[in-house]
């Protein structure tokens, strides 16, 4: 689960509050699991059972498709985007997706895959 290891990542790091949110149970039950062999406590939950709150920072680490059926869900959360797990001919769908809420760019680039960030207007 990229986005469970992302907020495993940032836990380590420091990060006050961790949420993880992912559409398939079984990454759920994964990021739960190894987020106890790393220590860290952290939500792990489904998008619908995501609590209402406010954070600094979203990231997340999936395909395209999901991440443009969550952008109305994340745009409600965040004041910073940063979305991996982009294949780059679709980072401008994925980007299209989030601009009504936020201020896109692309953040880097590596073998055919992108990064996207966005600020909160």
């Amino acid at each position: 689960c990229g986005s469970g290891i992302l907020a495993i990542a940032a836990a380590k790091l420091g990060a006050a509050r961790v949420d993880a949110v992912d559409l398939d149970p079984q990454a759920l039950e994964t990021t739960r699991a190894n987020a106890r062999a790393n220590g860290v406590e952290l939500l792990a939950v489904l998008p619908e059972e995501l609590p209402a709150a406010r954070y600094d920072v979203v990231v997340s680490n999936i395909l395209a498709q999901p991440l443009i059926l969550l952008a109305p869900l994340l745009a409600q959360r965040g004041a910073r985007v940063a979305l991996s797990g982009i294949l780059q001919a679709q980072a401008a769908e994925v980007s299209r997706a989030y601009e009504p809420w936020f201020d896109m760019e692309l953040a880097g680039e590596e073998e055919g895959w992108v990064m996207l960030a966005g600020l909160r207007r």
